[in-house]
C-alpha cells in the first residue's frame, strides 16, 4: 500500500495499525515523493490525499495513472467537493476524513480485490 499523505498523526497511525495486520505499507508526504514511491515500487494500491503541500491531488493522479492505470488509486481527504471530479478522472473510491483504520482496511481490501478481476 502507498499512501500519500502530508498529515503526520493520520500516517504514524495508519502505518503502525497496517503493519500490525502484515501490510507493506509505504509512506510519502508530497505529491512528488508519492509519484517517485509510486514508479520504483508499482503498489498493489494507492491512498491517495487531495490537500498535499505541493501538488494538487488532481496532478498528482493523473501522473500516477500515466505510469500505470491498472494500481487502483483511492481518494481519502478532507474537501468534500473534489468528489465527483475524482471520480469522474478514475478514482476507485473517495472517502472523506476522519475515515477509522478497520473501515480503511475494508476499502483497500476492496479495491484490491477488484482488481484482480
Amino acid at each position: 500500500v502507498l499512501m500519500i499523505e502530508d498529515e503526520q498523526k493520520i500516517t504514524h497511525l495508519l502505518e503502525r495499525f497496517f503493519q500490525m495486520r502484515g501490510y507493506d505499507i509505504v509512506i510519502a508526504e508530497t505529491g512528488k515523493k508519492g509519484i517517485e514511491s509510486f514508479q520504483q515500487r508499482r503498489p498493489d494500491v494507492v491512498i491517495l490525499d487531495i490537500g498535499l503541500p505541493d501538488l494538487e491531488g488532481e496532478e498528482v493522479f493523473a501522473a500516477l495513472q500515466k505510469i500505470d492505470k491498472n494500481v487502483p488509486v483511492g481518494v481519502l481527504s478532507g474537501y468534500r467537493e473534489k468528489r465527483e471530479q475524482m471520480l469522474s478522472m478514475g478514482a476507485k473510491g473517495y472517502f472523506v476524513k476522519p475515515l477509522m483504520p478497520p473501515q480503511m482496511e475494508a476499502w483497500i481490501r476492496e479495491m484490491v480485490e477488484e482488481n484482480k478481476k
